[in-house]
């Protein structure tokens, strides 16, 4: 089949005498009908299907789904270099049919129909971008001691291209980051710091504090009454920077593309 003769000419890497031994193996295996499936068997490559799935799950940033993928397949047998490469020929494919399908005269109808939706969905410059991301692995990948573990690591930095994607269209003020965005399980608890006049490390009660030298005398509140209206002041402080936070974009991203928690706020020295 014409998808068949074109990962035998990839395997081959633009030898000849190698891609006809190839077809030598594939021939006395399969006789006359060498198919796609003949190929993944005899070259030891994973389905298309399968290198399909992985990219799909790893470009969506669905690492959980794009290890497990990876992790069965070399439960398998699978050669870590050759899924490396196999990825890498795919990503390549879905970037020609995102560029233009013409760009892929030898795809097969089915692989086409497989692929087609995957290349729109993401476009020719993500795709671009993700390739570039994959080729920058290669080193690690063949020169690595442990070739698995290394292939893992490609997978994991490949599966970030979705946030690397969303700070970008943040800083180009095309994408609106909100806490309630941030992957995870709600969001995070922010406990709120000393605002106010407790700023510099003292106690809620008005206390100076020993353990910082540089930090200014506070006055003691004898009169109840006072004592509860800065108390009450201090609150309206605290409540106001909970909002800044919880409105803040630096926030959120922080929230959502890095995966950070808010564990303090706190006024700077102009109370902002």
């Amino acid at each position: 089949s014409p998808s068949a003769a074109a990962a035998i000419a990839g395997a081959a890497e633009g030898s000849v005498r190698d891609a006809l031994s190839l077809l030598d193996q594939l021939r006395a295996f399969a006789a006359d009908e060498v198919d796609d499936s003949a190929v993944a068997t005899v070259l030891g490559v994973p389905p298309l299907e399968i290198t399909a799935e992985l990219l799909a799950a790893l470009a969506s940033g669905r690492l959980a789904d794009g290890l497990s993928n990876l992790r069965k397949q070399l439960a398998g047998g699978q050669d870590p270099t050759v899924l490396y490469q196999e990825a890498g020929r795919t990503l390549r494919t879905l970037f020609y049919l995102a560029m233009d399908p013409a760009l892929e005269p030898t795809l097969s109808e089915a692989h086409r129909s497989l692929l087609g939706p995957i290349a729109e969905s993401f476009g020719a410059d993500s795709l671009g971008r993700m390739l570039g991301l994959w080729v920058e692995q290669e080193r690690l990948v063949h020169d690595a001691a442990n070739r698995e573990l290394a292939l893992e690591v490609a997978a994991i930095r490949l599966a970030r291209w979705p946030a690397v994607r969303l700070v970008e269209e943040w800083l180009d003020g095309g994408a609106e980051l909100t806490p309630s965005g941030k992957s995870g399980s709600g969001t995070p608890p922010v406990t709120p710091a000393a605002s106010g006049s407790d700023a510099g490390g003292g106690s809620p009660s008005g206390e100076s504090s020993s353990s910082s030298k540089s930090a200014a005398p506070i006055a003691k509140i004898d009169n109840e009454t006072e004592a509860a209206g800065e108390e009450a002041s201090d609150d309206a402080d605290r409540k106001a920077l909970e909002e800044i936070v919880e409105t803040d974009p630096g926030v959120a991203l922080a929230r959502r593309i890095l995966g950070g928690e808010v564990v303090a706020i706190r006024p700077n020295g102009e109370g902002s």
